[in-house]
């Protein structure tokens, strides 16, 4: 399983500290993109996390578990959007963050877990009017 191809789809999102964003991923059962990996199984959780780095403890997690925090909205088709609100990122400081959207299956044996997108989020200081 692939989401447009592990990393090839990294891209960096500046936001505004204190804003809302929503980012929209696509899971993919093979590498050529072809055939979507339907997430709609109450066994596959999709999680989001964002850090300062890679190695540090999650300031922001999200879970598909929780409909206003990730949402499975095509997932016959692998399509969910990870909902960061507005006082997620008020909470954070100015710079890069990175994320990684992970899917897990728990009805495989043992249980599948694959990171599907990896990808940073520049917070700035917006500018007051």
């Amino acid at each position: 399983m692939s989401a447009t191809k592990p990393y090839k789809n990294r891209e960096t999102r500046e936001i505004g500290r204190g804003e809302g964003l929503s980012l929209q991923f696509t899971v993919y059962s093979d590498q050529a993109h072809t055939t979507f990996y339907d997430i709609s199984s109450g066994t596959i959780i999709i999680t989001f996390a964002l850090a300062k780095k890679s190695s540090d403890t999650a300031m922001i997690t999200k879970t598909s578990a929780v409909i206003t925090e990730i949402e499975k909205t095509d997932p016959t088709n692998g399509v969910f959007v990870v909902k960061l609100a507005n006082t997620d990122t008020s909470a954070l400081d100015v710079g890069s963050y990175r994320f990684d959207a992970v899917l897990s299956d728990s009805s495989t044996s043992p249980a599948t877990k694959k990171i599907i997108s990896r990808g940073d989020i520049v917070i700035i200081e917006g500018v007051a009017i």
